[in-house]
């Protein structure tokens, strides 16, 4: 194995190790799914069309989950996408909302890791559908 390899598998271990050690399972045996990425998306589009979600609120709930295929943090904000069997979506992690504690969480995961999520819908300014964790 080359050294870079050999460097990545051991800093994947130390990120399983400080997940398990802060109490998180990172292979949890269940993790139930109220839709797919596509259908949260078409549900949510369809509230916005017939006016039951007003612009800029948090549509019903979601649980959905995925492989993290893009990152993006931003201080006390992070953005990613998550891919699942039907497509992909924006996930929003907020400090404030998180907590310090689980927002810092978020720095042990990987490009590649599957994740599950809850959380409201909203539109993002660049009109993304996005899941507000």
């Amino acid at each position: 194995m080359s050294e870079e390899a050999s460097h990545l598998l051991r800093t994947r271990r130390e990120k399983l190790a400080a997940l398990r050690e802060r109490g998180i399972e990172p292979y949890p045996y269940r993790f139930s799914k109220s839709h797919q990425s596509d259908e949260a998306i078409a549900a949510f589009s369809e509230a916005e069309r017939s006016g039951s979600v007003s612009e800029g609120t948090d549509g019903s709930e979601v649980r959905l989950a995925g492989r993290i295929v893009s990152w993006r943090g931003h201080g006390k904000t992070a953005f990613a996408h998550v891919q699942d069997g039907a497509g992909r979506i924006q996930v929003y992690f907020r400090i404030d909302v998180l907590g310090e504690e689980h927002f810092s969480d978020l720095g042990l995961l990987d490009l590649g890791d599957w994740i599950g999520v809850e959380g409201g819908l909203f539109r993002t300014k660049t009109g993304e559908v996005t899941v507000r964790v």
